[in-house]
């Protein structure tokens, strides 16, 4: 179970690298790329959840939680949560702007994920269409105006409406 989890970390973090490098997103990003993922708080629990042995959701929650705030390129890493934020009156999940470099690797991330699961790069059904909440997944995650705009110019320069 663990090592069939590391070939798919491995394949999926290959596919990132294509990617990222396609989006210009640095070689040392792409290179440190979910290395998380291999640490003890989350590669059992990981291994668990995508390749059996049994879903400790709980566990899983723990490492997912683990994994966003050590990766800049999840938009919850920069949900200002501080006592700082709720002692100025600012709502207490409050997204801050994500640099160009973590938008870039997270695009790159989805398209790798997107490749080692449907063997497709093509991100739009995934991101944008409606889903079973109603609202399409890019409009239900937490991020900054300005990233969520500079995430369009992004996705319209990789796929051109014509």
């Amino acid at each position: 179970m663990i090592w069939t989890h590391i070939k798919s970390l491995i394949r999926h973090k290959w596919f990132v690298i294509i990617a990222g490098i396609r989006l210009g997103v640095p070689l040392w990003r792409l290179l440190v790329h979910d290395l998380s993922k291999l640490s003890r708080s989350e590669l059992r629990d990981y291994a668990q959840w995508f390749h059996g042995g049994g879903r400790n959701g709980l566990g899983f929650e723990y490492a997912w939680l683990h994994h966003q705030n050590r990766n800049a390129h999840h938009p919850e890493y920069w949900i200002e949560r501080t006592i700082l934020a709720r002692e100025n009156n600012l709502n207490t999940t409050t997204a801050l702007s994500m640099p160009e470099m973590y938008i870039r690797e997270m695009i790159a991330d989805w398209m790798g994920a997107s490749r080692t699961k449907t063997g497709s790069w093509d991100i739009r059904h995934w991101l944008i269409s409606p889903s079973f909440y109603g609202a399409s997944r890019l409009s239900r995650m937490p991020f900054h105006d300005s990233t969520r705009v500079r995430i369009w110019e992004i996705l319209e320069g990789i796929y051109p409406s014509n």
